[in-house]
C-alpha cells in the first residue's frame, strides 16, 4: 500500500501538527514541500500555481493530504481525517467535544498571531509586543490566552485526561510558537503548561519529528518575523 502524501509550504505553520500526529501514530508518509518564489511584487503566495493538477485535488490549497483514492485540502479537514483514522480524536462523544473545543479555542490564538506576523514590518513588530501584554482590538492578550488554557489543563495529563488527542498536538505547537516568537520564559508563570510542553516534546516520536524538520522556519518568507530558521 502506498504511503500517504502530505503537501505543505516549507514552513512549520499549519503543517507541523500533522507531521507530529503521523509520526506519533507510526504512519509512513511522503512529504512534498512547496517554496514561495520571489516575484516583482513580493512573493508567489498562490499554491494553486505550484500544485500539479494531475494530483486531482478538489481544491488547490495547502496543506493537502492524499491517501489512496481520497484527498483533502485545508488544515481542518486534513487534521480531522488523520485524527479519526489513527485514533487521535477521543474515544467518546464527550472527549471528542472537549478536543474540538480546545482546538477551536487555539484557532483564535493562531489567527491572531498570523494576523500580526503578516502585517507590514513596523506595524507587525509593534503589535507583537502589544499582543502578549494587552491584546489587540477584538482579541485577548497572549497572557489571557495562556491563563485560560492553564486553568483548563490544570490537573490533566492531556486535554481529555489520560491519553493524547489531536488537540494536544495543536496546543503543544501553539506553545512552541509562542516560546520561539517571544522567549522560552513566556511559560514561567504557567507551570501546568510548561510541564505539558516539556512532557509532549519529550515523546520519542515527537523528538524524532522535531529533529527531522528542525530547519523549517515557523512562518513563510513574507512574514515580518518568524521566517528564519533561527526562529523555528
Amino acid at each position: 500500500m502506498s504511503p500517504l502524501t502530505l503537501g505543505s509550504w516549507d514552513v512549520r505553520e499549519s503543517c507541523q501538527t500533522l507531521r507530529m500526529m503521523l509520526a506519533y501514530a507510526h504512519v509512513d508518509y511522503e512529504m512534498t514541500h512547496y517554496s514561495a518564489t520571489k516575484t516583482e511584487d513580493g512573493y508567489q503566495k498562490d499554491p494553486s500555481v505550484m500544485i500539479d493538477k494531475a494530483l486531482g485535488l478538489k481544491f488547490q490549497k495547502l496543506p493537502y493530504l492524499i491517501d489512496g483514492d481520497v484527498n483533502f485540502s485545508y488544515l481542518p479537514a486534513v487534521t480531522r481525517y488523520i485524527s479519526e483514522k489513527f485514533g487521535l480524536h477521543g474515544k467518546t462523544h464527550k472527549e471528542r467535544a472537549i478536543a474540538d473545543m480546545l482546538s477551536t479555542y487555539l484557532f483564535d490564538v493562531y489567527n491572531t498571531l498570523n494576523m500580526i506576523v503578516y502585517m507590514d514590518e513596523a506595524q507587525s513588530l509593534a503589535c507583537k509586543d502589544l499582543f502578549l501584554k494587552e491584546g489587540l482590538m477584538y482579541t485577548k492578550s497572549g497572557n489571557e490566552f495562556l491563563s485560560e488554557i492553564e486553568k483548563f489543563m490544570n490537573g490533566k495529563k492531556w486535554a481529555v485526561g489520560e491519553y493524547i488527542t489531536y488537540a494536544d498536538f495543536e496546543l503543544a505547537e501553539a506553545l512552541h510558537v509562542l516560546c520561539k516568537l517571544y522567549n522560552e520564559d513566556v511559560l514561567d508563570d504557567y507551570q501546568t503548561l510548561k510541564a505539558f510542553h516539556k512532557r509532549f516534546f519529550e515523546i520519542p516520536e515527537i523528538m524524532d519529528c522535531e529533529n527531522k524538520y528542525r530547519n523549517l522556519p515557523i512562518y513563510n518568507k513574507w512574514a515580518a518575523f518568524g521566517s528564519s530558521t533561527e526562529a523555528s
